[in-house]
């Protein structure tokens, strides 16, 4: 239930965003809930970000 309402909650804030959920070459993208906060985890090559896309 709780991955479901992250997928959703994701897919409500790509439709607001107007962004692509389609993956790319070079970066990649996960969304993490964390105390009621959506996260987001950004990977180019060896380098990672953590930062809040929708704090709580």
């Amino acid at each position: 239930m709780k991955n479901q309402l992250t997928r959703i909650a994701l897919a409500a804030l790509l439709a607001l965003t107007g962004l692509s959920a389609t993956p790319s070459a070079v970066n990649a993208d996960s969304c993490w809930n964390h105390n009621g906060s959506l996260m987001r985890l950004k990977a180019s090559g060896n380098q990672r970000w953590m930062y809040y896309e929708n704090p709580r």
